[in-house]
């Protein structure tokens, strides 16, 4: 009927496509969302790292790892900036690169944070109390991570866009201000 399989995709998810020929041996495949932040606790970050937990077809809470090391890739990544969440995977065969961009859409589409409390406790927060003695403290892989990615050039960064934007999403932390990522619920 002179449909092609990009025109079924696109009807079916409402996404959009964009394909590239060209004479590069290394195939690429890229999934994007609009992600722009809506405060400070991280959850687009959050998200990226949850959604390759796993999924409802590939339910191993080892996915992202699991991938990266049992198939022919020539990169894998997840990667939040200020205006998207990417996940971006590449390999020199074709043949793998359909199976990457397989489990990648099933995650996106259906992470298993979605049932897994524990997902969330894991990637973005948690308290801490290592034994009786200790203080109650902290914990989460986006949290670890933003802690140590909070320079002294990001917060001018974000203080320069809170006063030259007031109230665009330009203002938030699209990774997560440590302080406010414990705000964050699972809902």
């Amino acid at each position: 009927e002179g449909r092609t399989a990009e025109d079924n995709v696109v009807e079916k998810t409402g996404g959009k496509m964009l394909w590239m020929a060209n004479e590069d041996t290394n195939r690429t495949f890229q999934i994007s969302f609009p992600t722009r932040p809506l405060d400070d606790t991280g959850l687009p970050h959050v998200f990226e790292h949850a959604t390759l937990f796993g999924s409802d077809k590939y339910p191993s809470t080892s996915l992202f790892f699991n991938l990266a090391y049992q198939t022919y890739n020539t990169y894998l990544n997840a990667n939040t900036q200020d205006a998207s969440t990417n996940y971006p995977m590449a390999s020199l065969s074709e043949a793998q690169l359909l199976k990457l961009a397989g489990f990648y859409v099933d995650a996106c589409f259906h992470p298993l944070i979605m049932h897994d409390e524990g997902i969330f406790k894991t990637q973005a927060w948690h308290y801490d109390l290592p034994d009786m003695d200790s203080e109650l403290t902290y914990e989460g892989v986006v949290y670890s991570e933003m802690q140590g990615a909070m320079t002294l050039a990001r917060a001018a960064l974000l203080n320069a866009n809170g006063l030259t934007f007031p109230g665009s999403a330009l203002t938030f932390n699209q990774g997560g201000t440590p302080a406010a990522i414990p705000d964050m619920t699972r809902e």
